[in-house]
């Protein structure tokens, strides 16, 4: 008999236990939102003096005030998916800055602040099986930017996930290595190393 495939969908609604909802609702992150969130952490960045650098200091400013407008007009719109979709179809710019901001955002949330919703965990010790690898069978699909699903696969030594963007690696744009698969259909928020002459650079960008 041929073994059954499954997929997995997975909502934001999985995350939540780490991010705000892209609306808000009654719970753990009591009456903020998603771009609450993410202009609060402007508000944050613009509070501080990280530096005496004058120069790094303003591009923290700038960041910032990305931050905080992209916060602003997306609640506008109910929701900060609904606004890049219309900055999308009238093809404006600050398409880019919104997909900065909401690269900056999870990152920042999830490697310096190490916000982690435990049911992720949860999810893969569930599924994996008896000879302590994540099954063929089995693929998941997710509609988050965040990366909390292969922050809780790497903690498990048996999954083959060797590609992981922030540690130096290339980035596997498929999100499959082997037995573990799992599709960022909204692509994935985070940062990865590039070269350029020569040099080690750092980019923050959807990818």
């Amino acid at each position: 008999m041929e073994e059954h495939k499954i997929t997995y969908i997975l909502g934001a609604g999985a995350s939540f236990g780490a991010f705000p909802l892209v609306k808000k609702v009654d719970g753990k992150h009591g009456d903020m939102n998603l771009a609450d969130d993410i202009k609060m952490l402007g508000e944050h960045l613009i509070s501080i003096k990280v530096t005496s650098d004058q120069k790094f200091n303003t591009a923290i400013k700038a960041l910032a005030d990305i931050l905080i407008d992209t916060g602003k007009e997306a609640n506008k719109f109910g929701n900060i998916d609904t606004y890049a979709k219309y900055l999308y179809h009238n093809g404006d710019s600050k398409l880019d800055s919104l997909k900065q901001a909401l690269s900056f955002y999870f990152t920042w949330k999830q490697i310096v602040r190490k916000k982690f919703d435990d049911r992720y965990l949860h999810f893969i010790t569930s599924i994996i099986d008896e000879s302590h690898k994540f099954p063929q069978k089995v693929k998941l699909i997710t509609w988050n930017y965040d990366f909390q699903i292969e922050t809780a696969a790497k903690a498990y030594k048996s999954i083959n996930f060797r590609q992981f963007p922030f540690e130096g690696n290339e980035v596997d744009l498929s999100r499959s290595n082997g037995d573990f698969c799992v599709i960022h259909l909204n692509s994935i928020a985070g940062l990865y190393p590039y070269r350029e002459k020569g040099q080690l650079l750092i980019d923050i960008d959807l990818i």
